[in-house]
């Protein structure tokens, strides 16, 4: 297990959350979505908010290089092995999940979307930069 590229890959996953909820890209459609407003966002402890999803963006990329890890395909590279089993990942496993939560959530179809795309991209990040560094 190469630490560097799981604690890389966990901070993978901030930077993408931040850059796909940031009001430039779909910040605000999912804000609407789901009844947050910048106020109700800022508050709370945001070391907590960050560290735990830190943690949990490491149990993911721990996941990914298990599930990748254990059958090579000898037409993909190790990097589009990983980022295709991240993907796969995100879009069999959480995809379901996140919709599921959602529909009771009375989410709308963008937001959950917007959710879905999130972890189908992240999740294919994470598995590019595992897959990118040695074991």
């Amino acid at each position: 297990m190469n630490i560097v590229a799981h604690l890389l890959a966990g901070v993978a996953a901030l930077v993408i959350g931040f850059l796909w909820y940031h009001s430039k890209t779909f910040g605000n459609t999912w804000m609407r979505g789901v009844g947050m407003t910048e106020e109700k966002f800022a508050s709370g402890n945001m070391a907590v908010r960050y560290g735990l999803t830190f943690l949990m963006a490491l149990i993911l990329s721990v996941f990914v290089a298990f599930f990748a890890g254990g059958h090579e395909e000898k037409v993909l590279t190790r990097l589009q092995h990983f980022a295709f089993h991240g993907a796969q990942l995100g879009g069999v496993v959480v995809m379901p999940i996140v919709v599921i939560v959602s529909l009771f959530e009375q989410l709308d179809f963008k937001t959950i979307a917007i959710n879905v795309g999130y972890w189908i991209v992240t999740l294919a990040a994470m598995g590019a930069i595992i897959g990118a560094m040695p074991a």
